[in-house]
């Protein structure tokens, strides 16, 4: 038993989880493409829907020192599990079966007596002799069965089911051993440099922030804090230090002869203001990433104007598809505005999952039905082509029905060349394979030059020892 409407949504649940995962999937590849958008000289937009800002707070409220990425996917899932997962059996439902079977006995009973008194004056014997028998079996059967369901009926009246509870409890200790990735956006803005790089504009109050290393310790191996977001985090590269330290320390401590409550800015609405000073920010260069979500994707100017002094080209690079093709246009139409001195680049981050190829084809339809994905002026209609994602058209369901036909057959969908496509996927397995294990000798020799020092002194304070 889990309760009136709390079964359902199962679809929801599971559409959502995999959305998380795709997006996570394709933070490495966007974090690269911005950096070598930077090194081009341009500068990066990054659009996206969701915050993971409840998965955030809900991490929160079962920990509050907690030092590392939360994960919405981890959250999603424990929810789910302890929202869906039957402990209690269902009374009403036992009461049902019962009252079906009591039902049944009956008409078998009457079955069995009509049987008895017809086989009397039967011509066949053995024939009335076996439809008896049959229905005898049947009988006890459904006595059994009955018996069965009482016990249950008596069992649910006296509280939860021990087996149900077990195996939800075992389910959530192994949910916590399954390794799922952090939320998308938090993890975004640390890879690329944490709040003194990135412009963040959306609806959210919180994040978490990677804090300085200690002595001996690798950037990456820092902790993180939850902080507030205030409007100091906007002042980017142009003092640094004190940003940090006003976003990561309470009120009070002193640095330079400052201390952070001193670094909010007069006069302006911190909740309200927020995505506004991130803005200027980006705007006059002093954060050259920002990240855009749904509660900034109208209203903001975020493209080349000549009139600021961020004057680079802007990449455009939407990380996730929103639902519907209207806000899809206006999140675009954020970097591609009159009075610019250089259009954006634009590039839609997806996977090879049939899932996501076919949710940004819908979307990729619609907005071709609109006419307007990269003009912010009256000649929309001659934007860019979508064909390529664009997957219900007359070729799309030409090869549907291709694909439908081989697998009906048993045969291999004819043109294709599978063996290419095996050794294109197992050389791009290699590669991130060679990259991961550059990366990890990288980090041990960095490691073992920073202890070095520490060693070379431990032994000459040895040796000084020793000569005493």
């Amino acid at each position: 038993k889990t309760g009136a409407g709390k079964g359902s949504g199962g679809f929801g649940v599971q559409q959502r989880l995999f959305q998380q995962l795709c997006i996570a999937s394709k933070i490495p590849q966007v974090v690269a493409l911005a950096r070598k958008a930077l090194a081009e000289g341009r500068c990066v937009v990054i659009g996206l829907q969701t915050t993971g800002e409840s998965a955030l707070l809900a991490e929160l409220s079962r920990d509050l020192t907690m030092s590392h990425l939360p994960s919405s996917c981890r959250v999603m899932l424990r929810q789910h599990i302890g929202a869906t997962f039957p402990t209690e059996l269902d009374g009403t439902a036992l009461q049902k079966q019962k009252i079906k079977l009591q039902e049944g006995l009956a008409e078998v009973l009457d079955s069995i007596l009509k049987a008895r008194r017809a086989s009397d004056a039967a011509s066949d014997p053995t024939a009335a002799a076996v439809e008896l028998a049959g229905l005898n079996a049947r009988h006890e059967h459904m006595r059994r069965e009955l018996i069965h369901v009482e016990q249950q009926c008596e069992a649910a009246a006296g509280g939860p089911c021990n087996v149900c509870v077990v195996t939800k409890a075992r389910l959530l200790q192994d949910l916590e051993h399954l390794p799922l990735p952090p939320s998308a956006l938090d993890w975004l803005i640390d890879e690329l440099g944490g709040p003194d790089a990135v412009a963040e504009m959306t609806g959210r109050k919180g994040r978490m922030v990677r804090t300085r290393p200690r002595a001996g310790q690798l950037p990456s191996e820092a902790p993180f804090l939850f902080v507030q977001r205030q409007p100091s985090d906007a002042l980017g590269s142009a003092n640094q230090e004190i940003a940090a330290l006003a976003g990561r320390t309470g009120a009070g401590t002193t640095m330079c002869g400052k201390t952070a409550s001193m670094m909010s800015v007069s006069g302006i609405d911190e909740t309200e203001q927020l995505n506004v000073l991130e803005r200027k920010a980006f705007q006059d260069g002093r954060k050259l990433i920002a990240i855009i979500s749904d509660a900034a994707s109208t209203g903001i100017s975020l493209h080349a104007d000549s009139r600021v002094g961020n004057q680079r080209r802007r990449v455009h690079v939407t990380l996730e598809l929103p639902w519907s093709a209207d806000k899809a246009v206006q999140q675009l139409g954020r970097s591609h505005r009159s009075n610019q001195t250089s259009a954006p680049v634009y590039v839609l981050a997806q996977t090879e999952l049939g899932g996501e190829v076919r949710f940004a084809a819908a979307v990729a339809k619609r907005l071709q039905m609109m006419g307007a994905l990269t003009r912010g002026d009256r000649r929309a209609a001659s934007g860019a082509d979508l064909s390529q994602f664009n997957y219900d058209s007359a070729w799309g369901k030409k090869a549907l029905t291709a694909l439908l036909a081989s697998v009906a057959k048993g045969t291999m969908t004819p043109d294709v060349d599978y063996t290419a496509i095996a050794k294109s996927h197992a050389e791009s397995e290699t590669q991130a394979s060679w990259t991961k294990q550059r990366a990890l000798r990288w980090a041990a020799m960095r490691a073992q030059q920073q202890q070095a020092p520490r060693l070379r002194a431990g032994r000459l304070s040895s040796n000084s020892s020793r000569a005493c």
